[in-house]
């Protein structure tokens, strides 16, 4: 009896591989051609000033394959962005007019993760002083 159910359970753990990879396969051909969506999945890092919070969020993004998304980098997204338009930033009013519709995405390149606004990619200027003070 126990050589039966052993060589049963054998079988199943092999099929169970093969039912695995098939269904692998099959998954990663769906994502790849979008047929299906992957669940989001968000992780939240908190923590103190400086204590390497955005260090291990890239580097658990990197390895999860995630996009990492910059908080700080939506905020001085909409600042160049208002700069650019040269918004009075001191009316309400018009700050309101001008992010209606605003358009920030977060899009994985081969340099990491960069934040676009309106489609357009603008890493390297939010980066500078002008966007930063």
């Amino acid at each position: 009896m126990f050589g039966y159910h052993n060589e049963a359970y054998q079988l199943f753990r092999n099929l169970s591989g093969v039912v695995k990879g098939f269904c692998s396969k099959i998954a990663t051909f769906a994502f790849k051609e979008k047929l299906i969506m992957r669940p989001k999945k968000i992780i939240a890092i908190d923590g103190h000033s400086g204590c390497g919070k955005s260090t291990l969020a890239k580097a658990v993004a990197d390895a999860c394959g995630y996009l990492y998304i910059d908080s700080g980098a939506m905020y001085r997204a909409v600042t160049w962005y208002l700069l650019k338009e040269k918004v009075d930033i001191s009316d309400e009013t018009l700050v309101a007019e001008a992010i209606e519709g605003l358009d920030i995405t977060f899009v994985k390149v081969e340099q990491g993760d960069h934040v676009a606004v309106n489609g357009e990619d603008v890493e390297r200027y939010i980066r500078t002083m002008e966007v930063s003070n």
